[in-house]
């Protein structure tokens, strides 16, 4: 059975201040196929949740005939829309889309920021662009995007919406909101913070497989201390039937941790250990160097929260828990390999219409 991704979610929240330089942006570019495209890639600094890289891009062909694929709202629900590339700043067309790319950044006279909508990442881009600054405080909403390039997996930040915040008194955060796809066995093992590792799975749409499959991740939790509470915690979120799997959305945030484990002369290596015997260096300077490169540099951690917990349009409040979403035979699929959570947001150089796949944004 094919995987869905009903009821899925992945996506994330960045509130900071923006990098921007020279190469954050890059307006009409063209590749060799003749793709003309956009593209945007930015640090928000979060304070003590540290520094996230998002990104965007799209274009258009110059060669060839274009289409901007738009879900939309109906009388009857919804549905996707393939719509000419000169139509797509239809009034109505904007105002349909129910997922439209956002850009809240420039003030009306009464100093109150405005929304403008955009249904192609090509135009938001250039609309942030010309209106967006380095140093502004932002909040940053979109998708997360597992990827393999060159051999390792990666995690893409996608923008879809900014926010320009024009307060000093804000909040820095980096959460996340992901679905995962939970086994009988998905606990792990406990670092010396209290976090224990919960191995799932997330759902990506691959060209080669031309279908969803499973990207292998973990994520930590921090069970109660309190053993019946932790006992209960298990038992809702980390116990799937054998064979079955489950499917959370969980709430979480990203943690920095600045290792404590203090180097010693073991950990020197044996070139470096030639230098000290020429009576080159200091065995402690060499130590504290190790120190300063290991303990000195802060280590993100994705730390799952809590599942969520919603109001559907009925007004029932429900928590987003799906048992036997599917079996584990359904997750047997091969070419993706084993990666920890969120293992680096840097960007993805891509610039060619190969690489965008419409129909997977309708899977």
């Amino acid at each position: 059975m094919a995987i869905t991704k009903k009821g899925y979610n992945s996506t994330f929240k960045f509130v900071g201040t923006i990098t921007l330089n020279e190469d954050s942006f890059k307006i009409d570019k063209v590749s060799n196929s003749g793709w003309r495209y956009n593209s945007f890639n930015a640090g928000i600094k979060c304070g003590e949740f540290g520094t996230h890289f998002a990104q965007a891009m799209g274009g258009y062909s110059t060669v060839k005939d274009n289409y901007v694929y738009v879900g939309v709202k109906t009388e009857d629900g919804c549905e996707n829309r393939k719509v000419d590339w000169e139509d797509r700043f239809d009034d109505e067309l904007v105002e349909s889309a129910i997922s439209p790319y956002r850009a809240s950044i420039e003030q009306t006279q009464a100093g109150k920021n405005f929304t403008k909508n955009f249904v192609s990442a090509y135009d938001f881009i250039a609309y942030v662009n010309e209106h967006l600054c380095d140093g502004d405080v932002v909040s940053v909403g979109g998708d997360i995007e597992y990827q393999t390039y060159e051999g390792r997996t990666t995690t893409r930040y996608n923008v879809k919406s900014i926010t320009k915040i024009n307060s000093d008194d804000y909040k820095p955060r980096a959460n996340f909101v992901q679905t995962l796809l939970l086994t009988d066995d998905c606990i792990g093992e406990t670092d010396e913070n209290g976090l224990t590792d919960i191995h799932g799975y997330a759902i990506e749409y691959s060209k080669e497989a031309r279908g969803n499959v499973p990207f292998p991740v973990t994520y930590k939790f921090e069970f109660s201390e309190d053993k019946a509470k932790a006992k209960g915690q298990k038992k809702l979120m980390f116990s799937p039937k054998s064979g079955t799997v489950n499917a959370i959305t969980f709430e979480g945030t990203f943690v920095s941790q600045i290792p404590t484990v203090k180097a010693t002369a073991d950990d020197i290596p044996e070139d470096i250990k030639a230098l000290i015997e020429l009576g080159l260096y200091e065995e402690d300077d060499i130590i504290g160097k190790i120190d300063y490169a290991t303990n000195g540099k802060a280590k993100r951690v994705a730390v799952i929260t809590k599942p969520r917990v919603y109001v559907d349009k009925n007004g029932k409040t429900n928590v987003q828990i799906v048992e036997d979403y599917c079996t584990e035979d359904d997750l047997d699929v091969k070419p993706v390999e084993v990666v920890e959570a969120h293992p680096t947001s840097e960007p993805m150089p891509t610039d060619d219409e190969d690489d965008f796949d419409l129909d997977s944004l309708f899977n």
